[in-house]
């Protein structure tokens, strides 16, 4: 009896001391957060925080924020706009996709520039449908038609293979297995889904 007793105030202090301990912190408009709703929040390869909200992106270093507005030619900033979780490509730049299509912080320049799709009715209106980078850190553009890999050498987007060109079909959601290295599309059809 007594050595049971010893052995449990032996492993007492070691169980103790291995409890984790959680912060949480609760950030607001009044700690320097550029937007309450829709914020979508990413880790970059360095390790600082990014939150991106309707009206522009921020870094946040665990202490302060750096805003970047999107640059008032380059989208509407409407009331229902949203946003989608930034992507961080080869060169450590952030894409977001949003409302009016991608917009990319160019760390290097510290700005934020549009990349206009081809197959784009408008060049105001989005039509992508998804962001995707690969398991080998290639980034996929899925618009409603078709599906893009960006060219790093020539920065621009070089079409990979055309889904559809019929009106009355187009892609609705994609999804990526990265375990298979493939893409998954759900195509939407005048009566349905495909």
């Amino acid at each position: 009896m007594f050595l049971k007793f010893f052995t449990i105030l032996l492993f007492i202090p070691f169980y103790s001391f291995s409890q984790n301990n959680f912060v949480f912190q609760h950030l607001t408009v009044e700690d320097g957060l550029i937007s309450n709703p829709l914020v979508n929040i990413f880790q970059d390869a360095e390790g600082f925080y990014w939150f991106s909200a309707v009206n522009g992106i921020q870094r946040f270093d665990g202490k302060n924020f750096i805003t970047y507005l999107y640059p008032d030619n380059l989208t509407v900033n409407r009331s229902g706009e949203w946003t989608g979780t930034p992507l961080e490509d080869n060169d450590k730049n952030l894409w977001i996709l949003n409302d009016d299509g991608i917009n990319i912080y160019q760390r290097n320049h510290q700005k934020i520039t549009r990349l206009y799709m081809s197959d784009a009715d408008d060049s105001n209106e989005n039509n992508v449908v998804s962001l995707i980078k690969d398991e080998q850190n290639n980034i996929w553009i899925i618009t409603g038609k078709n599906i893009f890999k960006y060219n790093y050498a020539s920065g621009k987007p070089v079409l990979f293979c055309n889904i559809t060109s019929d009106v009355h079909l187009g892609i609705a959601r994609v999804t990526y297995d990265k375990n298979r290295n493939i893409f998954w599309l759900l195509i939407s059809e005048k009566d349905g889904l495909i």
